[in-house]
């Protein structure tokens, strides 16, 4: 028992917000009750005087005694319990909306990787469309939704290598009030996808692994062949600065830079060179062959036979120059 007469004037004192509470439950407790708590309490004190203090012996007649007391405590823990029943039943309710939008958002995702083929590409009203068309009988209340339908606008980026696409909503979900104001949760669904741009069937070896036949990319002039289109020989960022100051620049490594055996001819100490982060040489032309990458696609097997190495960074072992 939380509250109850017998309970505060054998326990709690009648001091600082214990002393509050004995107030209002004494209010809120019928006078019946409260004059058998008098008796109650004189009868307690003639057993002490006698020497009775049996504990067995009090409970048993409290619990006969206030048989009312468990009106107050229902009256205040209920409405607590109902209140958290109907937050846990809202929270299952938002769930539920954001995994149904999210499952259609991956419908939409696998035709959008699929049009990603097209020489056009995806525009925003290609996606509208289809979005709209997979959510229209999807069962969803529009009532539960922000705005309704119209609340939920898709939108896609693309990475930079077009790699992956991101297709992503934002969106606000009505809980339901019951008795008090219904209030709206903002969320958010992406989903990446990898757009279907199709490959070649001798990438692949029979055990479908990436084998010795596997696609690699070789550069103009290079000697080595790269499994990484964004392997940092290929992708490279160029920099300008005076010939006066290459000299005590160094490289992503700590390595000087030298002469380029193409275009390094200098006549002026004051003329422009141009250097690149992970490069080992400076150059006077800015279209020299060594700032520039031209790929040639071909498979390992025919590299290999042709001569090449593998790139030190992207390839297994071993080493070289772009």
């Amino acid at each position: 028992m939380l509250f109850f007469y017998k309970s505060h004037t054998l326990i709690f004192s009648y001091t600082g917000h214990f002393k509050k509470i004995y107030n209002a439950v004494k209010c809120a407790i019928p006078t019946p009750i409260l004059k058998k708590g008098v008796q109650w309490k004189k009868y307690l004190k003639n057993k002490k005087a006698i020497g009775e203090t049996d504990n067995s012996k009090k409970r048993a007649v409290s619990f006969a005694s206030f048989a009312g007391s468990l009106t107050v405590e229902a009256a205040l823990v209920l409405p607590i319990f109902l209140s958290a029943m109907l937050l846990l039943s809202g929270l299952f309710h938002a769930m539920s909306v954001c995994s149904q939008v999210n499952h259609y958002l991956c419908m939409t995702g696998r035709k959008i990787a699929a049009y990603s083929r097209s020489e056009k590409g995806v525009d925003q009203g290609t996606l509208y469309q289809l979005f709209y068309s997979e959510i229209g009988g999807s069962g969803i209340d529009s009532d539960d939704i922000a705005g309704g339908y119209a609340g939920l606008i898709p939108r896609a980026e693309s990475s930079e290598q077009g790699r992956l696409m991101k297709l992503s909503i934002r969106f606000g979900i009505r809980m339901p009030g019951y008795l008090l104001p219904s209030r709206t949760i903002w969320t958010v669904e992406t989903v990446y996808i990898r757009p279907w741009t199709g490959e070649s069937a001798e990438m692949y070896s029979g055990a479908g692994e990436y084998g010795q036949s596997g696609q690699v990319y070789v550069a103009e002039n290079g000697s080595v062949y790269h499994r990484d289109l964004s392997c940092t020989y290929l992708a490279l960022s160029i920099h300008a600065c005076s010939m006066s100051s290459v000299q005590h620049l160094r490289n992503q490594y700590g390595a000087r830079y030298v002469q380029c055996e193409r275009c390094g001819h200098v006549s002026d100490k004051n003329q422009t060179v141009f250097i690149t982060d992970m490069g080992t040489a400076w150059h006077t032309d800015r279209h020299c062959s060594g700032l520039k990458r031209t790929m040639d696609g071909m498979s390992q097997k025919e590299a290999e036979q042709s001569g090449l190495r593998p790139c030190s960074r992207c390839g297994v072992s071993g080493g070289g120059d772009a």
